[in-house]
């Protein structure tokens, strides 16, 4: 009786983990931004629907975008009861608003790239704008810029400048992590945790780690860069 040798199987490649936590606007942003991205880049048609009207709602007050709500407004079991009361957009609905129209910015027209990647935060991407060689801003002028997107007095002030610096790493290729984002822009909506927000992304700016945008910007076909991994 001949003996059949098993092939031995591949491993499965391990998904990977968010250095954070994300909370429940980043939740609900991982939710859709990843599926959304890959059937554009799939070049699917409802997809490029969606961003493009995405885009046109960057200017919109939340919850004012009839033809994507599905994709900026929550369900349900998602706020607590008080959140529920009053009519005011809450800092969940803003930030989740804002995280996907911007998103949806940075994505236009780049079918071959991945915009939204995992663990890339804001001051990170800046960063790595920054130490571009083909963009003419140096290190300081970038940080210029960004410090005054991180101390705008406004949403509406942070929200024109975050959209001056997304076209910027849109024409560089730099991509940034959308869910993460949400979760800071709840956070800096409060004046109480502000300063969180902005010492943090102080910190992933000028950290000793150089951020490559060679490193930021190439496309990995990887699983874990698609897969959701079980914490998401």
């Amino acid at each position: 009786m001949t003996t059949v040798a098993e092939t031995p199987q591949t491993p499965a490649p391990r998904k990977r983990s968010r250095s954070r936590p994300l909370g429940r606007a980043g939740r609900f942003v991982e939710d859709r931004v990843p599926g959304l991205q890959k059937e554009y880049r799939d070049n699917e048609p409802k997809a490029r629907a969606v961003l493009a009207r995405l885009r046109h709602a960057i200017d919109t007050e939340p919850g004012m975008a009839w033809e994507v709500s599905e994709h900026l407004i929550p369900g349900d079991d998602f706020f607590t009861e008080d959140e529920w009361q009053g009519d005011a957009p809450t800092k969940q609905e803003v930030a989740i608003h804002i995280a996907m129209t911007t998103y949806a910015l940075h994505q236009q027209s780049k079918q071959e790239r991945r915009m939204h990647k995992k663990d890339v935060s804001l001051a990170a991407a800046a960063r790595a704008l920054a130490e571009d060689p083909d963009e003419p801003m140096d290190r300081t002028r970038v940080w210029e810029r960004f410090a005054k997107l991180a101390q705008a007095e406004s949403v509406s002030g942070l929200l024109w400048q975050l959209r001056g610096l997304i076209t910027l790493l849109r024409r560089r290729n730099i991509p940034l992590d959308y869910a993460v984002l949400a979760d800071d822009l709840v956070d800096w909506q409060d004046r109480g945790r502000r300063i969180r927000v902005q010492r943090r992304w102080s910190r992933d700016f000028f950290r000793a780690r150089r951020h490559s945008n060679d490193g930021l910007g190439e496309e990995l076909e990887s699983p874990e860069d698609t897969a959701p991994s079980a914490e998401d």
